[in-house]
C-alpha cells in the first residue's frame, strides 16, 4: 500500500503552504536593530530629567498657591517627625547620583566599544551566545568579561568587581580581540560604584531606622502620616536599588495607594511638598532601575503609581512617562511574542498608540520618526490597516517607510499597491556598482527587492488560472529579482539566504508544474535541470551561516528530500531525511522578518513536517525489509510527535510488525490505539481548513482498512 506521504496533501494546497512560510523562515528581522530593553533604559534617564523639571514647576506653583492664600502652611522640607530620614534620604540620593554617573558614563563606553550594548539583557544574551559556538580560552574570557558586564551594567557592582578582579589578574588588561574596554577601566568603574552603593545603603538603612522611630512616637494626623510613609517608601526603595534588588508588586501597589491620598490632602489644604518631591524623586529611580534591569513588568507597574503621583492626564502633559511606558511595553511584548502571541499583539499595539499620541504634539521630523516607529510596533502586532493608518503616504527616501507601507498594502489585499510602492522606490536610481547596492533606500534595497519578488510571486500565483501570461511575466520578474540577490550578496547576508530558499521554491514548482503539462516525456530533462539547480541553492542555503537552528531548516531540509527522491537519488534523500526526522522544533529559533505577516509558518506546519519526515524515514525502513530498524522509527515518531495525524498509520504499521513476530496481544492494542487516534485528524481538519479533503480522505482510507482487518 503507499504511504500518506507519497499520496500527500494536494501539489496546489503543499505549494502554497510552503512558498507563503519560506521567506518569513529564511529572512532574520533587518530593521529597528536597537533592542527596546536599551531604548527604554535610556528613556529612564530621560524620564528621571522629566520628573524633576515636572517637580521644579510644582513646587513654584505650590509656593505661589501659598503666598496667595490659596494653600495650608507647609513645613519646610525636613521639618516635623522623620527630620533625620528625610536628610539621610537626601544624602542617599547623592550617592545614588554617583552610582548613575558610574552607570550612564559605562554604558556610554560600552556602546562605543567592541561588545556593542551597554544592557544587562543584551550583554548576557551575548554570553550566552558565545558560549553555545565556542570553546577557546580567548572566548572564555570574553564570556567571562561580558558576564561581568552584565552585573556591571545592572549595578551589581561587587559581583562585577569580582569577576574583572578574576580577569585582571589572569593578566587580560583589555576585552579579548579589542582594545576598548579595557579591563582595568571596568574593575575601576565596579570599586566606584560598589563604594557608592555601600554607603547609599548605609544611609538608606539610617533613613529607615529614623523613620520607624518617627512612626513610633505619638499619633501623626493624616498630613504627618502620608509624609512618614512616603519616605519610607523611599528608604525601602534605596534600599532595594543600592542593593540591586528588584520591586515587588506590593512595592508598586504601596505607590499607588500613596499617590491615591493626595488629592483628599490638596482638597484639605494640605501639601507635604518635601516628602512629595522626595517620593517622586524615588518612584522615578525604581522605574529606571527596573527598565534598566530589563524588568519590563515591574517598571510598568511602578510607573502607573509615578504617573498617578505626577497628576498624568494625556501622554504629552509628561513626554517622559508616555515615552517609557511605550518601550515598556514594547520590550515586554516582543519578549512574549512566542510565550503569549495575543498578550503580546496587545502590548506592542498599546506602545504604538501611545507613539503616536506622542507624534501628534511633535516636531515634524519628530513627529515623522515616531510614525514609522508607530507602524512597525502595529505590524509586529499583525495590523496591516494599522500600519496604512499611521504611515498613509510614505516618503520614498524613507526605507523603514517604504517596507512598512509595501507590506501592510500586501497583507491588507493589495499586492498591486505593494508592488508599485515599491518599484517607485528601487528604481530611483538603483545599481550594482562593485557589489555594493546603490539606490535611494540605501541598504534597504536588497530587501526591497527580495520583498517586491515575494509579492510579484504572489501574484502569479493568483493569477495563474485567470491570466497566464501576465502570471508567466510576473514569475519571470520575480526569478530576475532573486538572481540577482544570489549572485551579488554573500550566502551570510540574511537577504541572500531568503532568496536562495525563495528561489529554490520557485524552481521546484516550475519544474512540477512542467511535468504535470506535458503529461509525457517531453519536459522531463529541462524539469530535472531546475530540480537539480533547486537542490544545490537548498544545499547551499543549509550550508550558509545562520541557517541551521532555525525554523527556516525545517522547510529546505522538507523540500531537499523530496526533490532529491524525484531524482531517484534515494540514498541522499534518505541522509537529509534524517536530518529533518531527527530535529525537535520546539527548540528551532523563530524567526523575525519584515515579512513574517505575508509569508508566515506556523509552528504547527513545523512540527507537521518533522513528523512527517520521521514517519516517511520509518516507512522507508520497513520497505527496504528492516522490520526491527522500522519498529524503532515508528516508536521514536511517536514519542516526539505524539498523536498527530500520522499516528493512527505509525500505530497500524507497528501492529503489523509486532503481530509478524507473535505478539497478537500487543498487536491488538496497538490497532485499538489507531481506531482512537482516528478522532485527532477531525481535529486538524478544522485547524488547517486547506488540508480538509485530503485529511477526510486519509481518515477515511485509514478507518476502512482498520475495519477489514478486525
Amino acid at each position: 500500500m503507499a504511504t500518506p506521504h507519497k499520496a500527500g496533501v494536494p501539489g496546489r494546497i503543499a505549494a502554497a503552504i510552503l512558498a507563503v512560510a519560506a521567506l518569513a523562515a529564511a529572512l532574520g528581522f533587518a530593521g529597528h536593530r536597537q533592542e527596546a530593553a536599551s531604548l527604554a533604559a535610556r528613556d529612564g534617564a530621560g524620564l528621571r530629567r522629566g520628573v524633576e523639571e515636572r517637580l521644579a514647576g510644582m513646587r513654584a506653583r505650590e509656593v505661589r498657591d501659598i503666598a496667595a492664600g490659596r494653600r495650608g502652611a507647609v513645613p519646610a522640607q525636613g521639618e516635623g517627625l522623620g527630620a533625620g530620614g528625610s536628610g539621610l534620604l537626601g544624602e542617599a540620593e547623592a550617592a545614588r547620583r554617583e552610582i548613575l554617573v558610574v552607570l550612564d558614563r559605562l554604558e556610554a563606553d560600552l556602546r562605543a566599544g567592541p561588545l556593542g550594548s551597554g544592557t544587562p539583557r543584551a550583554l548576557r544574551a551575548a554570553a550566552d551566545a558565545l558560549a553555545a559556538s565556542s570553546s577557546s580560552r580567548e572566548d572564555a574570557l570574553r564570556i567571562e568579561l561580558l558576564d561581568a558586564a552584565a552585573h556591571l551594567a545592572a549595578g551589581r557592582f561587587a559581583r562585577a568587581e569580582h569577576l574583572l578582579g578574576g580577569i585582571a589578574a589572569e593578566g587580560a588588561a583589555a576585552a579579548p580581540g579589542s582594545a576598548s574596554p579595557d579591563v582595568p577601566a571596568l574593575l575601576a568603574a565596579a570599586r566606584e560604584g560598589r563604594a557608592a552603593a555601600e554607603r547609599g545603603a548605609r544611609l538608606a538603612e539610617a533613613a529607615a531606622e529614623a523613620l520607624r522611630g518617627a512612626m513610633s512616637r505619638g499619633d501623626p494626623g493624616p498630613l504627618e502620616r502620608w509624609r512618614l510613609e512616603a519616605r519610607a517608601w523611599c528608604a525601602a526603595a534605596a534600599r532595594r536599588g543600592f542593593a540591586s534588588i528588584a520591586a515587588a508588586p506590593r512595592d508598586a501597589a504601596e505607590l499607588g495607594r500613596l499617590a491615591s491620598q493626595i488629592p483628599a490632602l490638596r482638597d484639605a489644604g494640605q501639601v507635604a511638598l518635601g516628602a512629595y518631591a522626595d517620593l517622586a524623586a524615588w518612584a522615578g529611580a525604581a522605574v529606571e532601575d527596573a527598565a534598566r534591569s530589563g524588568d519590563a513588568t515591574g517598571a510598568l507597574a511602578l510607573l502607573d503609581g509615578l504617573a498617578a503621583l505626577l497628576g498624568e492626564e494625556e501622554p504629552a502633559s509628561t513626554p517622559g512617562i508616555a515615552r517609557l511606558r511605550s518601550r515598556l511595553l514594547e520590550e515586554r511584548g516582543r519578549a512574549a511574542l512566542e510565550r503569549d502571541p495575543e498578550r503580546a499583539a496587545g502590548d506592542v499595539a498599546a506602545a504604538a498608540h501611545l507613539r503616536l499620541q506622542l507624534a501628534a504634539d511633535a516636531e515634524p521630523g519628530a513627529r515623522r520618526r515616531l510614525a514609522v516607529e508607530a507602524a512597525g510596533l502595529l505590524d509586529l502586532a499583525g495590523d496591516p490597516r494599522g500600519v496604512l493608518e499611521a504611515l498613509p503616504a510614505p516618503e520614498l527616501d524613507d526605507a523603514d517607510a517604504v517596507l512598512l507601507v509595501a507590506r501592510a498594502r500586501a497583507e491588507a489585499g493589495d499586492p498591486r499597491g505593494a508592488a508599485a510602492l515599491l518599484d517607485a522606490a528601487i528604481e530611483r536610481g538603483a545599481a550594482w556598482e562593485e557589489g555594493t547596492w546603490a539606490s535611494g533606500l540605501g541598504p534597504a534595497a536588497e530587501e526591497a527587492r527580495l520583498l517586491r519578488a515575494a509579492v510579484r510571486l504572489e501574484m502569479a500565483s493568483d493569477l495563474a488560472a485567470r491570466d497566464p501570461g501576465e502570471a508567466l511575466a510576473l514569475d519571470s520578474e520575480a526569478g530576475r529579482d532573486l538572481v540577482l540577490l544570489i549572485e551579488n550578496l554573500d550566502a551570510a547576508s540574511a537577504v541572500c539566504r531568503a532568496a536562495l530558499l525563495l528561489r529554490a521554491l520557485q524552481l521546484e514548482r516550475r519544474a512540477l508544474e512542467d511535468l504535470s503539462r506535458a503529461a509525457g516525456r517531453r519536459a522531463a530533462p529541462e524539469a530535472a535541470a531546475q530540480l537539480e539547480l533547486a537542490g544545490a541553492l537548498l544545499e547551499r542555503w543549509l550550508a550558509a551561516p545562520g541557517s541551521r537552528g532555525t525554523q527556516a531548516e525545517v522547510v529546505a531540509l522538507d523540500r531537499l528530500w523530496r526533490i532529491e527522491e524525484r531524482l531517484g537519488r534515494r540514498e541522499r534523500a534518505w541522509a537529509s531525511l534524517e536530518e529533518l526526522a531527527g530535529l525537535e522544533p520546539r527548540s528551532l529559533a523563530p524567526d523575525r522578518s519584515r515579512l513574517r505577516g505575508l509569508f508566515r509558518l506556523s509552528r504547527t506546519r513545523i512540527e507537521d513536517l518533522a513528523a512527517g519526515a520521521a514517519y516517511r524515514l520509518a516507512d522507508a525502513t520497513l520497505e527496504s525489509g528492516d522490520a526491527e530498524g522500522a519498529l524503532r522509527r515508528y516508536e521514536r515518531a511517536l514519542s516526539l510527535h505524539g498523536e498527530g495525524p500520522l499516528a493512527p498509520w505509525a500505530r497500524l504499521r507497528i501492529a503489523e510488525i509486532v503481530e509478524a513476530r507473535g505478539e497478537r496481544e500487543r498487536g491488538a492494542a496497538e490497532r485499538s490505539l489507531a481506531r482512537a487516534a482516528l478522532g485527532g485528524l477531525a481535529d486538524l481538519s478544522a485547524r488547517e481548513p486547506a488540508a480538509g479533503a485530503w485529511l477526510r480522505k486519509w481518515r477515511s482510507a485509514l478507518a476502512s482498512k482498520l475495519e477489514g482487518e478486525r
